[in-house]
């Protein structure tokens, strides 16, 4: 049985027979760009090229997209497609799309609700947490920070949400597609990560705004972003869950490490 070498833009992808390469295909997990090349054969093909291939590369399901990025339409008519899109259908949202991925149509997404997020956390807090925190004050006289004071770090952080999701994000997703490489996933590249992480974290921030619908936020977009990750690389939602975790638990070492640095001249003088 011939089994086919796969690449896509450079990075291999295995070594498959004829009928994986059309599992796959129908899965959405190859395109039908992808490079094939077989022993003996002169130069690398398109599936969509080969005879055997053709009719399932033209039935394979190709991902659009989040609405936002879809030529021809207007940004304000992308918006709530977006959310639902990457917070119902991540699977198929980002499956592999003839367009490249973009980088700065979701940054902007997630940078954009996160400042509306914060901004609606303002209201909230000014209108539900104001009494008890003031109350609050009597009770732990000197152990509680005033509510001017907090009220204004509550802004400035509100108005440093953009730069904090670019920062963070630039960061957790290096991280993360640094552990699907080291699993063998994340085979589409930094860029499909990024893009995949912005556009569910934005939507789980606007999620966030809501009252009560915040608690599921985080979880939520979990399940999500492993989905979308999954769906964007060709990869099993395992190891993006299996990504996040290694991440995770990388952030709690160093965390620990840098809470026993600074504890280190304390334990000194015992």
């Amino acid at each position: 049985m011939i089994r086919y070498h796969l690449a896509r833009e450079g990075a291999s992808l295995g070594q498959l027979d004829q009928a994986e390469i059309l599992a796959r295909l129908a899965a959405g997990e190859l395109r039908p760009s992808d490079l094939t090349w077989a022993p003996g054969e002169p130069a690398w093909v398109p599936l969509a090229s080969r005879s055997w291939c053709a009719a399932a590369a033209r039935r394979a399901p190709i991902g659009e997209g989040p609405a936002l990025e879809r030529p021809g339409l207007a940004w304000w008519r992308a918006l709530l497609p977006t959310f639902r899109e990457t917070l119902i259908a991540p699977g198929v949202t980002f499956r592999p799309s003839p367009r490249p991925p973009r980088i700065l149509p979701g940054l902007a997404w997630h940078a954009s609700l996160a400042l509306l997020s914060n901004l609606a956390g303002l209201y909230w807090a000014e209108r539900y947490l104001r009494n008890p925190w003031q109350r609050s004050e009597q009770l732990l006289e000197g152990l509680l920070p005033s509510w001017g004071a907090a009220w204004e770090f509550f802004q400035i952080w509100a108005l440093v949400s953009p730069l904090l999701v670019v920062v963070g994000t630039l960061v957790g997703a290096t991280l993360v597609h640094a552990m699907l490489r080291l699993m063998r996933g994340g085979k589409a590249g930094w860029v499909s990560t990024f893009r995949v992480l912005n556009y569910v974290g934005g939507s789980a921030n606007l999620l966030l705004a809501v009252p009560l619908l915040g608690i599921l936020a985080g979880p939520w977009a979990l399940a999500c972003a492993a989905l979308g990750l999954a769906a964007a690389h060709g990869d099993t939602p395992l190891k993006s869950v299996g990504a996040f975790v290694l991440t995770g638990l990388l952030a709690l070492a160093c965390l620990l490490a840098a809470l026993a640095i600074a504890l280190l001249p304390f334990l000194a003088q015992l």
